[in-house]
Parts: structure tokens; C-alpha cells; sequence
């Protein structure tokens, strides 16, 4: 082991570490994980954003982080999700970034193809409008239709780097389920660069495994594993 790591923390060792990491990340995801996150984001904050938007409040305008998002199929789920609730005669401008350590899971998340076997946790409506399904040689694998692929981009990203995807703020952002694994420190760093990328009213997610309470002052809770910026109100 000493020696191993002798290897990959020196200068020049980045293919080998980049191997490494690959092997040693957890990748567990599937589509519309967590759905309590997503029936609130439908009932609490879609309508009041699209109310806004309609009273000149707001911009027509919704970006989404993904952080740590595995093979991609929670990025994907976020821009079904957000095609659905923001077609209107005005468009919106929709975006989804999501970024992983994992070169591997990127790779997977980039050429959005799935098995089949994953359709059964995609909502019936949403698969037959948003997914498509192999025929011939691609019998057995789904993908998602490129109206939901050009809402998503990815970008490889270490939490806790302080290096944000990006100049613009997101209104919200997902971290779920990533930051089980860091040690309290590491928590602190991912928890601060998480929340400063969010925008003056933006959401940070969390998974339903996770306690981000008293990691950051500048947080609040306002529904389970939901948080905003303190200083944002309602």
C-alpha cells in the first residue's frame, strides 16, 4: 500500500491516480432516485417559479448542478423533469451540468445508454415521452431522447478542489448521497463550494442519508435534506 501511494502522489503520476479513483468510487445511481426530492420540487417551488416568472419576478430561466453524478442518470432525470413543468408558450431556458470525479462513470453518463432493466424506475409517462427504447442490435437498452440530452452537460470535478462548473449560479443543486463517504473536514469544503454556487434563492439537495446541519452557518433547513442560503427568506 505505502508504495502504491508512493506512486500515485507523485508529480506526473495523474493517468495512474485517475485509475485509481475509477476504481475506488462508488457509482450507485438510478433514475428519479429519491423521488420525495422531485414531488417537492413539482409542488413547492416549480409553481411559485413559473408564478414569478409570469409577474416579470423572475427570469425564464432554470440551471441545475448534479454533483457527483455517477453514470448520469440523475441528470438525465432532472431534465425530463424540468421539460415537464416548464413547456409553456414562452420558453424557458433549461440547463443541467453534471459532474463526477470518476472518468469510468462519465464515460457511461456521456454515451446515455442504459439497460432496460433500469425503465421500471422511470414514471410511466415520463419513459414513454422522454426515453427511448433499442431495436435490433440495441434490443435491451434505453436512452434518453435528444430533446433531454441537449438540457445535460458534464464535466469531470473534485468537491472539494473549491473550483465551481462554471462562472453563473445555479438555482439548484444536487449533492446526494456523495458526501456520506468524506470525513467531517472534507464536508465542511464540499458543503462551503456546494452552497456557494448556489443563486440568492437556489436549493441545495441532499441525500435522505445525510445531515448537513451545523456544517455551515450560512445554511438553513427548509424541508428534509433541503437547504437554502440563510440570507435568501422563504
Amino acid at each position: 500500500m505505502a508504495e502504491y501511494y508512493a506512486v500515485v502522489s507523485k508529480e506526473g503520476s495523474d493517468a495512474e491516480r485517475q485509475r485509481m479513483l475509477d476504481c475506488i468510487t462508488t457509482n450507485e445511481t438510478h433514475f428519479f432516485r429519491e423521488p420525495q426530492h422531485f414531488e417537492y420540487l413539482e409542488r413547492e417551488v416549480f409553481p411559485r417559479w413559473r408564478q414569478e416568472a409570469q409577474e416579470g419576478r423572475r427570469t425564464r430561466r432554470v440551471r441545475v448542478w448534479s454533483a457527483g453524478c455517477s453514470t448520469g442518470q440523475e441528470p438525465y432525470s432532472l431534465a425530463m423533469l424540468l421539460l415537464e413543468n416548464f413547456r409553456s408558450s414562452q420558453p424557458w431556458l433549461l440547463e443541467v451540468v453534471g459532474t463526477d470525479i470518476s472518468t469510468r462513470a462519465l464515460d457511461t453518463a456521456q454515451a446515455a445508454v442504459y439497460p432496460a432493466t433500469q425503465a421500471g424506475d422511470i414514471p410511466t409517462d415520463y419513459l414513454r415521452q422522454y426515453m427511448l427504447r433499442g431495436i435490433g442490435e440495441r434490443e435491451g437498452w434505453i436512452r434518453p431522447t435528444p430533446e433531454v440530452r441537449a438540457l445535460v452537460s458534464f464535466g469531470q470535478l473534485n468537491l472539494i478542489d473549491n473550483k465551481l462548473p462554471g462562472a453563473e449560479r445555479f438555482d439548484l443543486v444536487f449533492c446526494r448521497n456523495v458526501m456520506i463517504y468524506f470525513d467531517l473536514d472534507s464536508k465542511r469544503k464540499s458543503t462551503a463550494l456546494l452552497s456557494s454556487a448556489l443563486s440568492p434563492k437556489g436549493l441545495l439537495l441532499a441525500g435522505h442519508t445525510e445531515n448537513l446541519n451545523g456544517l455551515l452557518p450560512g445554511l438553513k433547513l427548509v424541508a428534509p435534506t433541503i437547504y437554502s442560503l440563510k440570507e435568501a427568506g422563504r
